[in-house]
């Protein structure tokens, strides 16, 4: 050793004066001497790096040249070993070799340990800032450093700064050497008068994977016939989403020392976020952001700190503000692909408060526009699509994707879900055999995690349909928990996998240790109530999924599977809560919009329903189930137009669904559509035979007037079963039409006794009674119809027309009321409570109740000819008058409205115009029986007034052939007799009369019945009178007194019942009571005071 040394101190060793001649000797151990020193140096150098020595930089070369000299000296320590003679020399030889060699060992550790051992988790490399273009040099190097050592010292943060004393010209070599100091990031840049451009590149980039376990429930209703009961199937599905990091920020300062503070605050945050301590990160930047406010002195590039901030509370899973944060960044950077695609996972793990699916692909789709060659973007679209199901556009997207990133797993590993959604089994067999490949390969190459394939591998086997695909998953997530012990997505997978091998036990192991490792997670509750459902355990499934759903913030699925629940127990009401609840979390969702409609429906919710069934619709879904179930609410809801166009359509999705054609006629039935009900029950019969269809059929033609061929379906339809109440009743209604009352009425008794709740056949036998004069009857049947049927209004209301005619007036008033309880919009009940008042000389109530009427149906010409008439009782003439002028103006098709003017006209005692208007009626032709008798009778009565005999005998005659119940016709024919002085002739033709007393009494109100009986029975007296046939005469004013005081016993106020009373007592002889009722009929109605004088200057003409 002293010989070595010796020449180190200047002096010469022992050895050497015996042999200076060794020169290679000596140039060996100064070579070593030498390597010892630099490597000394270095050690000091990198020491000194600590204090930012600017002299650092000759470090870079010094392990090059110590590494050099020493490796020389241990060769040339080796060649004097090997070839020296002396042993001297050797001795000396082999000294200086484990001297050089020791010395290369202790550098090289030293070396290694510096290039493998960080002072710290967190490196900081600050190189020069290039100022070539700049008339002033700053070192804005020192001045961050400076700033960064102010924080970290403010943090109390163990970090390590380095400083390069390197101006770099790109982003690549700044990356090479700071990848080189093994820094977490490097900050470097340039600067000229108008501002400095600090840039800072990240080198360790966090994973920000995040694991997305979609249960999503695979519905079938949109594609079904007929809605379902049974429990819905789910998808399991494992989506990886990472999202993109910015390895850059990119700033440019105009006010660089006043801005600095807050740049090193965020460049302190991203080594913060790059080292996963995100809380940390979080606060430096939300400080730098509060200094960087926008405006006109923000600095360019202030998107990136804000993009670094979001993808910081991404990581801290405070989605929604990340969220915020990325909006923000998109409207003023809209080409920034990272923050479109980020943004779109970021959606698609959103709840605020409802997903945001659909948003998230319109963010895919953004990002895909912006880098159309993006393999990441197209898988991350595809992804998207089949969560949204939609299968067919998630196959184009992941093809796309596999253009340009050939041989990724995980796009096979997709293509394999959405081919087996598509149910094209060669090609998801295929995929999944790509996929199982590419994994293989990526995890051999060490491309990726052993884990992360084992459960990959695992989600591509669950895609394959049998068990040895099943037990391989169980394999591979075993495979993944033994790596990770409760990994919450290997056991989610084993869970999945057991389910799906049916053992049922050991997946509910895997799921409660996978609720007990994350019990926020809803999806473990989720799985557990689906599996409880395969199992039939109802009520464990309704815990495990209620549990889910309060857990779940806004994800559908629990609920849609509780609605199904709800739904499978006949729980309608309870099923639309949870309907209602998965919509609003997810209203992009058709099928669960489908399943709200359905459960609407067999509610009785038909608007909702509709509602439902349009967002459905508005969605784009139309299968056969939809327009099914759309046409069904649109029946119930009375749209039959729109039930039309779905069934029509409907029959273009499904041509052999042949029970839409009668549901379909049924619509074209409501629609009054007769011939194409008839054409749609027709192709419906061609099937086969069906006696409701031949019902339905015969209503069609009978609509048509087709009767004879109406009767013959009906009879059809009774053929095939002899048990339809229905056809007996429609058949009822078609001979009742033909004019068979007794087969009709037959038919309707047969139809009540097969069913004798059937309120329709007793509304029908009820008006066949009528109609045969069976009064009593008839009330009876209107009363049952009215009982099963308290809302039909139209048999209250004949109900209420038949206790008028009866005169039980406080009854029929009741039933009127009863109908406009029912139908307030009904003018024929106001009608009937203005009679009902006026028999009871309520003459403001009946004005009142028949301005309604007129309101209601204001062109109906019997309501205003009926209210002109109470004007004229109320003594209002001039109102009478304009109504009366307004219904002349009708045209000649509207009878009545002409035949009531003619009338006024001829008690007004204007004979031509009442006659003008009477001829007119009588030339427009194609009248109704009683509209024509009304008309001859009228136009005969001015001619008997103008005593043109013989012309208004044939206008009587005619009056009684078109209508034979017309008694006042037949009687004006026994007063021409009396006229010409043949009184036998007269009483014939008034016994004639009396004889059509009792049809008309069918028709018409009791005391208009008297008043008639009573005026024939007093001129049939006097023609007995003048017979000299004083009993008979007496006989027939009797018989007038007995009609008229029936008919005041039960309407003892009515106005036409006093008139008569007068007419009767006048006839008496008892003038004096004959006045005094005269004076009641006039005061409940003026326009009497003419009638009396009327009757009583014809009943002179005739005494005489």
């Amino acid at each position: 050793m002293v010989d070595v040394l010796a020449p180190l101190v200047g002096y010469d060793s022992p050895a050497e004066k015996l042999e200076r001649q060794d020169r290679r000797s000596q140039i060996a151990a100064l070579l070593g001497i030498i390597g010892i020193l630099l490597a000394c140096l270095q050690f000091i150098l990198d020491t000194l790096q600590l204090l930012q020595f600017p002299g650092v930089r000759l470090a870079r070369f010094l392990p090059y040249l110590a590494g050099a000299l020493l490796a020389a000296a241990v060769l040339l320590a080796l060649y004097l070993l090997l070839r020296s003679r002396s042993p001297a020399r050797k001795r000396r030889a082999a000294g200086l070799l484990v001297l050089a060699l020791v010395a290369m060992l202790a550098w090289g550790g030293w070396t290694a340990y510096s290039r493998i051992t960080l002072a710290s988790d967190f490196v900081i490399a600050v190189a020069d800032f290039d100022g070539s273009r700049s008339s002033m040099q700053i070192d804005f190097a020192r001045r961050i450093v400076e700033n960064l050592e102010s924080q970290l010292s403010d943090l109390e943060e163990d970090a390590r700064i380095i400083r390069t004393h390197e101006v770099y010209r790109d982003a690549e070599a700044a990356r090479r050497r700071g990848s080189a100091l093994r820094a977490t990031l490097i900050i470097w840049g340039w600067y000229d008068d108008a501002g400095v451009s600090p840039r800072v590149e990240l080198l360790q980039l966090p994973s920000l994977q995040q694991d997305v376990s979609a249960v999503r429930v695979l519905l079938s209703p949109l594609t079904a016939s007929q809605p379902s009961a049974s429990l819905p199937d789910v998808d399991l599905s494992r989506y990886a989403r990472r999202p993109s990091v910015m390895p850059a920020m990119d700033l440019f300062l105009q006010r660089g020392s006043e801005e600095l503070t807050a740049v090193t605050e965020a460049v302190l945050a991203l080594g913060f976020f790059a080292n996963q301590r995100y809380e940390e990160a979080l606060v430096l930047f939300d400080k730098a952001l509060a200094e960087l406010e926008p405006g006109s002195g923000a600095p360019v590039g202030r998107e990136s700190i804000l993009f670094q901030r979001a993808m910081t509370l991404y990581a801290l899973g405070r989605v929604a503000e990340a969220i915020t944060d990325l909006e923000e960044i998109t409207e003023t950077e809209e080409d920034l692909f990272e923050a479109h695609y980020n943004l779109a996972i970021a959606y698609a793990q959103s709840c605020t408060p409802i997903m945001q699916l659909t948003r998230a692909i319109g963010q895919a789709e953004t990002a895909t526009r912006l880098r159309p060659d993006d393999a990441d973007a197209w898988l991350l679209l595809g992804e998207l699509y089949l969560q949204e199901g939609r299968a067919s556009d998630a196959v184009a997207a992941l093809e796309l994707a596999l253009t340009f990133d050939a041989g990724n797993s995980l796009t096979y590993s997709l293509l394999t879900q959405a081919y087996a959604a598509l149910q094209q089994p060669q090609k998801a067999a295929h995929a999944q055999a790509m996929a199982i490949a590419a994994v293989q390969e990526e995890m051999a190459a060490g491309k990726l995690d052993e884990v992360e394939g084992h459960l990959r591998l695992g989600d591509i086997y669950m895609a394959g349909d049998d068990e040895d695909a099943f037990g391989r998953a169980l394999a591979e997530y075993q495979a993944a928990l033994d790596l990770v012990p409760e990994l919450p997505a290997a056991l989610r997978g084993l869970g999945n996998a057991w389910s799906w091998l049916g053992e049922t036990e050991k997946a509910e192991a895997a799921y409660r240790t996978l609720a007990e490792q994350t019990p926020d997670d809803p999806s473990s509750h989720l799985l557990l109530g689906i599996l409880y459902l395969r199992g039939s355990d109802v009520g464990a499934a309704r815990d495990e999924l209620e549990k889910a759903a309060a857990l779940g913030k806004c994800d559908p699925t629990p609920y849609l599977l509780l609605g199904g629940l709800a739904v499978k127990e006949g729980d309608y009401e309870t099923a639309l809560a949870q309907y209602r609840q998965a919509v609003t979390f997810d209203s992009e969702n058709a099928d669960a919009w489908y399943l709200l409609a359905s459960s609407a429906y067999q509610a009785g919710h038909y608007d909702e329903a509709a509602w439902a069934i349009d967002s459905v619709l508005a969605l784009g879904a139309g299968g056969v189930g939809v327009h099914r179930l759309a046409a069904a609410i649109a029946r119930e809801r009375g749209e039959f137009d729109k039930a039309a166009k779905h069934y029509e359509t409907l029959l273009q999705l499904a041509p052999g669904e042949t029970d839409v054609y009668a549901l379909l006629g049924d619509a074209y039935l409501q629609l009054s559509r007769w011939d194409d009900a008839i054409a749609a029950y027709e192709s419906y019969l061609t099937a086969g035979e069906d006696a409701a269809a031949h019902v339905s059929l015969g209503i069609a033609l009978a609509q048509k007037g087709e009767i004879d061929a109406a009767v013959e379906h009906y009879r059809r339809a009774l053929s095939l079963d002899p048990e339809y109440a229905a056809a007996y009743r429609v058949l009822g209604v078609a001979l009742s039409v033909q004019g068979d009352l007794e087969g009709a009425r037959e038919a309707y008794q047969q139809a009540l006794a097969l069913h004798p709740d059937d309120a329709q056949a007793y509304a029908g036998l009820a008006s066949v009674d009528e109609r045969l004069g069976l009064s009593e009857e008839a009330l009876a049947a209107y009363r049952q119809a009215v009982r099963l049927n308290p809302d039909d209004w139209q048999s209250q209301f004949r109900l209420g027309e038949l206790y008028a005619r009866a005169g039980d007036l406080a009854e029929a008033e009741k039933a009127y009321t009863a109908a406009l309880t029912s139908n307030p919009g009904s003018a024929e009940a106001y009608f009937g409570l203005g009679l009902s008042a006026y028999k009871q000389c309520r003459l403001s109530t009946a004005v009142q109740a028949l301005n309604q009427a007129v309101k209601l149906q204001p062109d109906l010409s019997t309501y205003r000819g009926l209210l002109a008439a109470l004007y004229e009782a109320q003594g209002r003439g001039a109102d009478a008058e304009a109504i009366y002028a307004e219904l002349q103006q009708k045209p000649e098709s509207d009878a009545y409205a002409h035949l009531v003017v003619a009338d006024y006209l001829a008690r007004r005692q204007r004979y031509q115009e009442a006659g003008r208007e009477y001829q007119r009626v009588v030339e427009a032709g194609s009248l109704l029986p009683f509209i024509a008798a009304w008309a001859h009778f009228g136009l005969g009565s001015v001619l008997y007034a103008e005593e043109k005999f013989l012309a208004a005998q044939a206008e009587f005659e005619q009056a009684v052939e078109s209508y034979p119940a017309t008694p006042d016709a037949q009687a004006a024919l026994g007063d021409i007799r009396m006229r010409l002085g043949d009184a036998a002739g007269a009483i014939a033709a008034y016994d004639r009369a009396v004889e059509m007393l009792p049809a008309y009494a069918r028709l018409n109100p009791v005391d208009l019945t008297a008043l008639q009986t009573a005026y024939i029975h007093v001129r049939r007296a006097l023609a007995f009178e003048h017979l000299r046939q004083r009993d008979k005469a007496q006989e027939a004013l009797d018989a007038a007194d007995a009609a008229v005081q029936a008919v005041l016993a039960k309407v003892p106020r009515s106005p036409l019942g006093h008139l008569a009373l007068g007419i009767v007592r006048e006839a008496q002889g008892n003038a004096d009571e004959a006045e005094a009722a005269y004076d009641i009929a006039v005061q409940c109605d003026l326009v009497l005071a003419d009638v009396r004088d009327l009757v009583r200057a014809n009943l002179a003409a005739l005494g005489s």
